[in-house]
């Protein structure tokens, strides 16, 4: 999987990534992200009215409004509290994330009661969302599925599983949500983001 490229992606496709974080890796990000680090108050759609409940967050680099986003790799690599964040970083950026450049980093967690909304990322073409599941376990009967829905928002097209040590990339103009946990999960439903745009310059691309 990793020596496919997220740019071979066609608009709307969702390229799920399985076995690329070493379980190590894995083990160390679940126990970074079990420490006393979240903020509760995030909102996965900012519009007024938009998104009315909150969930937890936790921000690493990049401006944190996704207002002018410039890239953030030096921002993030320069924390030596971020290690193994910086770590998957590299495997990403060596992999699927090629040719990629980081303009936010960050994390969310959702527990029973935080509801997800539909959103999109950017409406930039080269824009991508990279989202990486952190919690040590998951069940099949605790829901929190990530779901991805046409561009008119009237139907699914896809579900995945936030199966841990999964990774999905897709375009961030493609709406999106992460469904409510059910009321038989106790845990944390952990997501590491890496939005990312994808680097055009002196390309006809990058003038249009």
């Amino acid at each position: 999987m990793l020596k496919h490229s997220v740019n071979e992606l066609a608009f709307g496709d969702i390229h799920v990534i399985d076995g690329a974080m070493p379980p190590a890796l894995h083990e160390e990000l679940s126990s970074f992200f079990s420490e006393p680090i979240w903020f509760y108050g995030w909102k996965s759609n900012a519009k007024k009215g938009q998104a009315p409940n909150s969930h937890w967050n936790v921000f690493f680099a990049g401006n944190i409004r996704n207002e002018k986003p410039g890239n953030c790799e030096a921002e993030l690599m320069g924390n030596e509290f971020f290690k193994p964040i910086q770590d998957l970083w590299l495997i990403l950026k060596a992999g699927p994330l090629a040719g990629h450049e980081p303009v936010r980093v960050y994390a969310n967690a959702h527990t029973y009661g935080t509801d997800g909304y539909v959103h999109t990322d950017s409406e930039d073409i080269n824009y991508y969302s990279t989202i990486c599941y952190m919690h040590p376990e998951w069940h099949h009967d605790w829901a929190g599925e990530l779901v991805f829905f046409n561009q008119d928002r009237s139907d699914i097209t896809r579900a995945v599983y936030p199966r841990p040590g999964r990774m999905v990339s897709f375009h961030g103009a493609v709406p999106h949500c992460a469904r409510p946990l059910s009321r038989d999960c106790s845990a944390l439903r952990i997501s590491l983001v890496f939005k990312t745009r994808k680097i055009v310059a002196n390309s006809i691309e990058a003038n249009e």
